[in-house]
């Protein structure tokens, strides 16, 4: 089923080993509604290695706003910068920007 509206989603921040995201979404009656469920696909990239996690999805409900927050937990030990992409879905609908990211120092 095809969500109609708009999704946007912030550039990533990172605090500690944690990067979080914001989603917004403004569905095409222009009310939001809480509990809309987002989808977020996090991975991350080695910027000497290049080497790629896995993909990680999580999942959370807008609030009243239409906003939701999403975290990423980066791993204690990295030995290397690190790019972290975000992408937020929801019944068919992609955040406007496209894939997000923030490199993170080890």
């Amino acid at each position: 089923m095809s969500t109609l509206g708009s999704l946007s989603l912030s550039a990533p921040a990172q605090t500690g080993d944690i990067v979080k995201t914001t989603a917004t979404y403004k569905p095409a009656s222009g009310s939001a509604l809480p509990g809309q469920v987002i989808d977020f696909r996090w991975y991350t990239v080695g910027v000497s290695t290049k080497m790629q996690t896995p993909e990680v999805t999580t999942s959370g409900s807008t609030n009243s706003s239409g906003v939701v927050v999403s975290q990423y937990t980066l791993p204690v030990v990295r030995s290397e910068s690190y790019t972290v992409y975000v992408i937020a879905t929801t019944g068919g609908l992609t955040n406007s920007e496209g894939w997000q990211s923030v490199t993170v120092a080890p």
